[in-house]
This record gives structure tokens, C-alpha cells and sequence, in this order.
């Protein structure tokens, strides 16, 4: 099995040290690649390593705006380590996989690493269809029928039926014709990049749909869509959406 590549990031080196042995000793899955005890370093790590997990103290996470920065773009999840019981993330754009409270325990540290391989297997499974999906971008079929990745294999549609897509916080609901719809493991924006070209528009960052199947337009800001739901357009998006519909 392939080892978790991972990244330890906090001010106190005692703890750190703690931290490494922990995971040498109950969490063989993980390789820890280097650590960091300030910003300047974990920026620098992040970028030289490239690394699956990072443990981080939550304050040098959410307020150092380097590699935080880095981290939103980048494919790798984020355990976030603070000494307080509650996180308060209300201020931050920061997203963490899951957090951890000092003194770290066997049990939460055991557990915490399992729900976190859970998803980096989600990750490199959808890495491996990426490349099918970057050659839809340029080669669609004559029918306009598209690959959707699910958590269960690949599934084939015709792009007609797709009403719109919905992302979640790590899928996206596809939904399609006959009141069915689809989780898949690919997210909300992967699809705008295939779907886009093919006459959906996205008027939320959330949100996409096909042009299709809008039914009504109303004035509070909102989409009326084929299967009944409504969805919203953002203020900055609404512009371009009339000026779309006013080519259609």
C-alpha cells in the first residue's frame, strides 16, 4: 500500500517530536516527509514535497495567508492541531479535513488518520479519471455523450439530459431527466470546464446548469429549472446571465 506522504507544521518542536513518534508507531500508513516550526518553512516544504497530509497548528494555518493560500489550490488534506476544545473557523476561509486537540491521543490520532485516508483514496481515484475527463474537454462524441465519475464506477449521459449540477462539499449532484440524480466524486468545477462549451452556464459558484432546461427567470434572482427547483444567481454573475440569455 502506498504510504500517506505527509507534512508536520507547529511553533513547539517538543510536540512535534511527540507528534512524529505517534504516527511512526500507530499510524504506519503515514511517511512524514519533514516538519516545520515556522510560516517560512511550510510554505517552502509545501512546495518542494507536494505532500497528501499536512498536520498543522489551526492559528499558523488559518492566519499565515502563504501557504494557506497554497493550500486551497493545492491536493492535499488538512489536520488542523490546537490545544483549545472548540475551533473557531467562523473568520477563516480555511478548510480542514479534520482537527485534533493537544494532548493528542492514540484513539483520536488513529481515528483521525482513517477518516483522512478515506479521503485521500477518494483523490487518487478521482486523479485517475481526470485524464478521461481532460478528453472530453476536446474530443466529445457525436451524441454529446459525457463520462460522469461516481463512488461507484463511471457512468455514460447524454449531456441533453442533464438538467444541472449542484456541487456539495466534496461531490457534486448531478442532476438529470426522470427525477434521478447522481453523486459524483468530481467536483463542481471540473464540470463547468466540460460542460460549459456544451451550453450550461454557471450562475453560482455552486451552481451550473444547462440552458436548456431553464423554464423562468425571476426577479428576486432566481433560475426556474425543468424539474422544479430553483437556483440562485449571485449578484456579480446576474449581468452575464442576461446578456446570455439575450443571445439564445
Amino acid at each position: 500500500m502506498k504510504k500517506i506522504s505527509t507534512l508536520l507544521i507547529d511553533k513547539d518542536s517538543q510536540f512535534i517530536e511527540t507528534l512524529q513518534e505517534q504516527l511512526n508507531t500507530y499510524c504506519p500508513q503515514v511517511e512524514v516527509k519533514g516538519v516545520a516550526l515556522s510560516n517560512k518553512q511550510a510554505t517552502k516544504l509545501i512546495q518542494d514535497t507536494h505532500p497528501e497530509l499536512v498536520f498543522s497548528e489551526a492559528e499558523m494555518a488559518m492566519n499565515h495567508y502563504g501557504y494557506q493560500y497554497d493550500q486551497l489550490k493545492a491536493n492535499y488534506e488538512t489536520i488542523l492541531l490546537s490545544s483549545s476544545p472548540k475551533l473557531n473557523t467562523k473568520n477563516s476561509n480555511f478548510q480542514a479535513s479534520s482537527y485534533l486537540q493537544k494532548p493528542i491521543t492514540k484513539e483520536n490520532l488513529v481515528a483521525v488518520v482513517k477518516h483522512t485516508q478515506f479521503w485521500l483514496q477518494l483523490r487518487r481515484e478521482q486523479l485517475e479519471t481526470q485524464k478521461l475527463l481532460q478528453k472530453l474537454l476536446h474530443h466529445h462524441s457525436p451524441n454529446n455523450v459525457i463520462n460522469i465519475p461516481t463512488m461507484e464506477g463511471i457512468e455514460f449521459l447524454k449531456v441533453n439530459d442533464i438538467i444541472r449540477c449542484e456541487g456539495l462539499h466534496r461531490y457534486t449532484c448531478v442532476v438529470i431527466r426522470n427525477s434521478r440524480n447522481i453523486i459524483s466524486s468530481y467536483s463542481i468545477g471540473m464540470f463547468q470546464k466540460i460542460l460549459t462549451p456544451l451550453g450550461f452556464f454557471s450562475p453560482h459558484r455552486s451552481h451550473l446548469i444547462n440552458l436548456s432546461h431553464m423554464k423562468k427567470f425571476l426577479v428576486e434572482g432566481t433560475i426556474l429549472m425543468t424539474d422544479g427547483e430553483s437556483v440562485p444567481v449571485a449578484r456579480r454573475k446576474r449581468n452575464a446571465f442576461l446578456e446570455m440569455v439575450n443571445h439564445l
